[in-house]
């Protein structure tokens, strides 16, 4: 999803390079999303089931798939339509 390489890293695990700046900011709303899914369900099962099931507000696709051509904010925002009282 951040589109770096496996050795890239392992380069940031052992503090040899560190993310550019577009990259930093993916991870951040990759870890903020994160957060939000786990407050929202109530296992890793349902948070995994979640993110690849076809999602109807996400025109068919499932949230992994939208994750992986970076469109974390479109998750973030049908993530957003299950949370306690929010009716569409």
């Amino acid at each position: 999803m951040l589109c770096v390489t496996p050795r890239t890293v392992n380069r940031w695990q052992g503090e040899q390079a560190l993310p550019q700046r577009a990259t930093r900011e993916r991870i951040t709303q990759l870890l903020e999303l994160e957060q939000e899914l786990q407050a929202t369900f109530d296992s890793r099962v349902a948070v995994r089931t979640w993110l690849n099931t076809d999602n109807r507000y996400l025109g068919g696709i499932k949230p992994v798939e939208a994750l992986r051509i970076g469109r974390c904010d479109r998750v973030r925002a049908a993530l957003e339509i299950l949370a306690p009282g929010v009716f569409v």
